[in-house]
């Protein structure tokens, strides 16, 4: 579960990268043509748009129910969703031709994140494979990310045991930041974990981005976990807090902090 909650992580980040990149290296006004076409060229997948809409005031474009695809075998593989993309520019930065897109917002990304058996190469389920997600060559002030929901499918083995539904992690709203060309950028994200119930808080830096072995790309940061319910574990109640930091790359990193659990307590046992 560990690889696999770093490279759905690496997804959402390299799609909110592949976007930007895709986005800012287009001539205004912008041709939803060319804005497939760079789409394709960032990820490394088919780029299917549902609708597209040029907007004036602000200076921009609407892109809905947008599917990006694997080009070979693209009806059979779970595809990565996006519900919007909005970009919004400025007619000043326009009319001095200063190259800057001041907002990004991505909405209702949606992953599946299929599972990874004891044989997987490091290679074998890589979700987006962007020919340039080290950064961006033009600059932007921030991609914002909303509503984000993670789909871990389960093993053969654990749909065996009745275990179907796929385990999901939601990512309320997740910000990045510093979108400069091979420099490590910013983030601050909002998770909810399912189980146990809860709110992560993540805040820290990433990359710069190692497009040759992106597992080895380093992370960095502060966590708390808040209010996460135990009871939603068999046996066993109370209410966990939680707060550290964590470092390291993204197939290892390492954490430090405290947990405290004031009403912890056993079913079946008197004791607190």
């Amino acid at each position: 579960m560990k690889k696999a909650y770093w490279l759905a992580m690496t997804a959402v980040v390299g799609v909110g990268i592949a976007v930007a990149a895709g986005v800012v290296v287009v001539k205004w006004p912008f041709s939803e043509a060319r804005i497939q076409r760079m789409l394709e060229n960032r990820t490394g997948r088919e780029v299917r748009i549902g609708s597209y809409k040029k907007t004036y005031w602000p200076p921009g474009f609407i892109a809905q129910d947008i599917r990006f695809l694997r080009h070979e075998h693209a009806e059979r593989e779970a595809p990565i969703e996006v519900g919007k993309v909005v970009v919004k520019g400025s007619w000043g930065r326009l009319g001095t031709f200063t190259r800057v897109i001041p907002q990004l917002d991505i909405y209702k990304l949606h992953l599946v994140i299929p599972p990874r058996g004891p044989d997987a190469g490091d290679g074998e389920h890589d979700l987006i494979s962007p020919k340039k997600a080290s950064g961006v060559s033009t600059a932007i002030t921030a991609v914002s990310l909303h509503e984000v929901a993670l789909d871990f499918a389960r093993s053969p083995a654990a749909v065996k045991r009745g275990e179907t539904e796929p385990y999901r992690l939601f990512i309320t709203n997740m910000v990045l930041t510093d979108l400069e060309a091979n420099r490590e950028l910013g983030f601050e994200a909002v998770i909810e974990n399912s189980m146990p119930k809860g709110e992560i808080h993540a805040k820290g830096r990433f990359g710069p981005w190692n497009s040759s072995e992106p597992a080895r790309t380093p992370v960095r940061g502060d966590f708390t976990f808040q209010n996460a319910r135990l009871s939603d574990i068999p046996g066993i109640s109370g209410t966990l807090q939680a707060k550290g930091e964590f470092w390291g790359t993204l197939d290892r990193e390492e954490t430090q902090g405290d947990a405290i659990v004031p009403d912890f307590r056993v079913h079946g046992s008197t004791h607190t």
